[in-house]
């Protein structure tokens, strides 16, 4: 997803360390601005660009919380009034409307600098690295972009040649409060970049290497929360999500193995409230949490091909009940299938069964109440030999709509396949795509 970021209506926060400086060493046509000072004068922000050949940037919009400014640069100079903070300054160069620099200003700045790089390489008008001499906590906005042939560059650390950076960054919020929308968004393979936090997920199919991402005693007030790592270990401590309105909240550990995702001490309240986790093959996601729920209240996974997968609520797996011979080959046209719901979840688990690599029949469970024992399996049709294999699969769980756009549906559609082999009567992991849980006093049900 390569679309350009929209522009942001709210403030920005980067959970990263402060920026002391950057520097790249192996890229090709790097333009970079000179040095450039933003004047901040009561409601007037006014600043030159230029890039290191001399060349002004033509545009710069400004945006505010409450207000939309647009300026065309004369001679790389723009000045805008009557601004009403804080705002996000956007430059756009040769008029166009690529994201370059997205910078945070409060009306107590008056003397902040800033230093941009540009590849243009890989991008239409290139990615920028912009970073500030310190950070402050709560402080305004620091974005770093990289394109993807700068494999060699410092961050307060040295990366060599081809190798990915291997990070741990921590955010300890110390009690503090985000307001407005938040999100962490990662980018490109082969080149490390910070957290961002916006607005908008405009960049989330890129990814970061990070070792351990910690977001420890944090509240957020507002309505997303989003964070996107790949190959990490990431730790959400005592983290509290408050608000009225319709809020989720995702976790995603995309595309690689050998992750864990905990969520300590996980608060959430709110209307809706959702945890949306995607696990992928072989990462494993653990959430501990004491909140109160409302009805209304959900967990939901989005899952594609959760191979050897686990998701724990509260220390119990999200498990569904299967007593089928322990045996997967020893299967034959007098078998009886019997298939309890979860006890620890509501809704619309679809269970598709396949003997001899044929699709047999699904099976619908609506909750903890529900059992299905299947009957002799000669009704349906096949001539089975004793000694034949057999598969579950999960193919959906539906917990809204009709259910024949959950169920019953060719075998290519399944997505995960489960071989039940001696002493295992579990599935060990969830049914992809959607599962939905209606928590409630601590508790799954």
């Amino acid at each position: 997803m390569r679309r350009i970021l929209p522009l942001l209506t709210t403030g920005f926060l980067l959970i990263a360390a402060a920026f002391y400086s950057v520097s790249i060493t192996s890229c090709q046509n790097v333009v970079k601005t000179n040095d450039t000072t933003i004047h901040n004068n009561g409601t007037t922000i006014q600043g030159h660009v230029y890039d290191a050949k001399g060349f002004p940037f033509r545009g710069v919009k400004v945006y505010s919380s409450k207000n939309n400014y647009t300026t065309t640069l004369i001679d790389g100079y723009f000045s805008l009034s009557n601004i009403t903070y804080p705002v996000t300054l956007m430059l756009l160069k040769d008029g166009d409307s690529t994201l370059n620099v997205y910078q945070n200003l409060n009306a107590n700045n008056t003397n902040l600098t800033y230093n941009s790089y540009s590849d243009n390489t890989n991008y239409q008008e290139g990615a920028f690295i912009v970073h500030y001499p310190t950070i402050q906590p709560n402080k305004n906005l620091m974005i770093a972009f990289a394109s993807e042939d700068i494999t060699n560059f410092s961050y307060n650390y040295s990366i060599a040649d081809s190798v990915q950076a291997r990070v741990p960054i921590t955010w300890q919020g110390d009690k503090q409060t985000i307001l407005g929308k938040l999100m962490l968004l990662v980018y490109q393979r082969n080149l490390f970049q910070p957290f961002l936090i916006s607005s908008y997920d405009a960049y989330a199919e890129k990814t970061v290497y990070i070792d351990t991402l910690r977001i420890i005693n944090t509240t957020f007030v507002g309505t997303d929360f989003t964070t996107n790592p790949e190959e990490a270990v990431v730790e959400v401590k005592n983290f509290n999500f408050s608000s009225s309105s319709d809020n989720r909240i995702y976790f995603s550990l995309a595309g690689n193995t050998n992750s864990d995702l905990f969520l300590d001490n996980y608060n959430f309240r709110g209307d809706f409230d959702f945890i949306v986790p995607k696990i992928f093959a072989n990462n494993r996601m653990h959430i501990t949490t004491n909140a109160p729920y409302t009805t209304d209240s959900y967990i939901a996974n989005n899952a594609f091909t959760p191979e050897n997968s686990i998701v724990t609520f509260n220390g119990i797996p999200e498990i569904a009940l299967i007593t089928p011979p322990l045996n997967g080959t020893n299967v034959d046209s007098t078998t009886t299938f019997f298939v309890k719901g979860n006890t620890n979840s509501v809704g619309v688990y679809c269970y598709n069964f396949n003997i001899e690599g044929n699709f047999l029949y699904s099976v619908w469970i609506y909750n903890a109440s529900d059992t299905f024992t299947y009957p002799d399996l000669s009704a349906f049709g096949f001539n089975l030999r004793r000694g034949a294999s057999y598969k579950w699969s999960v193919q959906k769980m539906a917990p809204f709509g009709n259910l024949d756009d959950y169920c019953s549906v060719p075998t290519n559609k399944i997505l995960r396949n489960f071989d039940t082999q001696a002493n295992a009567s579990y599935f060990t992991t969830r049914p992809p795509d959607t599962v939905s849980f209606r928590p409630k006093n601590n508790s799954l049900k």
